[in-house]
């Protein structure tokens, strides 16, 4: 049903909510605030259900929804936060041994940042038979855990979270936990599973090499597959008629490892360059961007081709951005292009041209050039492609 025609029953049905319990009207109420209606009339809800509260005080669904309905309303009214914790304190009164009760309170006190109360109410409320199989909730102690630098409980709780249902979060943060821990092998396989459910989790990308700077190093990749990329992107000499049969052969190559082996960070400025060369400018700017998240400001090559991409597709200004990214970089950042030289800098935008001369035929390829000189004051870039 479209979302449209679901918000309209519930709106219709609150309408007619009169003769319906403060029950029923709260959960009609709680649907809409959870789909974005901010007109939702939450006050009198309230109301109705703080009467039937008094009328009796040891029904703890009562507070229990009130609660909830706060919560919702928190990210409207800035009251929402502080009432939904009274709330739910009255439903844990009301019920101290009801799981849901003691849920409720936790994420009350989580919303106040009052953490280590809430680490005690999700505990207890983790003991009950309903929430020993709940993923998302053994992630939250994880974190609250973790964030009080109790790796050994973080770890335990993110293992029954991973047990419950293999996520890529779930991954990520038994990684972190057990690298804080020393155990680098263990977290090294956890963020490659990460990788392996999300291939492009920048934070799992940077834990899995974090883990391998600190420690061991792993197993070469498969040397065959290195050599075979080697030969295919040693193009120079050959003739743009066989660059371009190799470009197919390694693009290939290069999405067969990429699913296989997620966690090789290489791979994605390669992936993006042989698309920005076949003429995938969206596929390629997608890679270069994610490759120049990954690698932070010391990857000039990828932010070049990045611009490059979006000139190609029409995006000149945002291709001016990292173009003066480029030419402003300081020389300190540690990159493979040494100190700034506007020639060598320059030559990272041109380069595409001369591997795929084709390029320059295409509309905005002009602009590129025009931009190149406007920036780079001229001259001949590496490849020796005139500015």
């Amino acid at each position: 049903m479209p979302v449209s025609s679901t918000r309209d029953l519930i709106a219709e049905a609150e309408r007619r909510a009169r003769h319906l319990s403060p029950h029923v009207r709260a959960r009609l109420a709680l649907a809409r605030l959870r789909r974005g209606d901010r007109e939702v009339n939450v006050e009198s809800v309230l109301l109705a259900l703080d009467r039937a509260a008094e009328a009796d005080a040891s029904d703890f669904r009562l507070p229990l929804l009130m609660a909830a309905l706060a919560t919702a309303q928190g990210s409207v009214h800035a009251d929402g936060t502080a009432r939904a914790l009274s709330y739910a304190e009255r439903a844990v009164a009301a019920a101290p041994r009801e799981a849901s009760a003691r849920y409720q309170l936790a994420e009350a006190l989580s919303a106040s940042g009052l953490e280590q109360r809430a680490l005690a109410e999700y505990e207890l409320a983790a003991r009950d038979e309903r929430y020993r199989a709940d993923a998302e909730l053994s992630l939250r102690i994880g974190v609250l855990h973790y964030n009080r630098a109790q790796f050994a409980q973080a770890r335990e709780a993110y293992q029954r979270a991973a047990a419950v249902r293999s996520t890529s979060a779930a991954h990520l943060y038994l990684g972190d936990s057990l690298r804080a821990l020393g155990d680098y092998e263990s977290a090294r396989t956890n963020y490659r599973q990460a990788l392996l459910l999300e291939p492009t989790l920048v934070d799992a990308l940077r834990g899995y090499w974090g883990v391998v700077e600190e420690g061991d190093l792993p197993e070469p990749g498969n040397r065959s597959f290195e050599r075979l990329t080697r030969r295919l992107a040693e193009a120079e000499s050959a003739s743009l008629t066989v660059r371009r049969l190799r470009r197919r052969v390694l693009s290939r190559l290069l999405l067969w490892r990429f699913k296989r082996h997620p966690e090789d960070a290489r791979l994605h400025y390669m992936l993006g360059y042989c698309a920005l060369l076949q003429r995938d400018f969206v596929f390629a700017e997608e890679r270069l961007t994610f490759a120049y998240q990954l690698w932070g400001p010391t990857d000039l090559e990828s932010l070049g081709a990045r611009g490059v991409a979006r000139a190609l597709q029409g995006r000149v200004d945002e291709a001016r951005t990292d173009f003066l990214a480029l030419r402003d970089a300081p020389d300190d950042l540690g990159s493979d292009l040494g100190p700034a030289d506007a020639g060598r800098r320059a030559g990272v935008v041109v380069s595409p041209f001369y591997w795929e001369p084709t390029l320059v035929s295409l509309p905005h390829s002009e602009e590129v050039f025009a931009l190149t000189r406007e920036l780079f004051s001229g001259g001949e870039g590496e490849d020796g492609a005139r500015l």
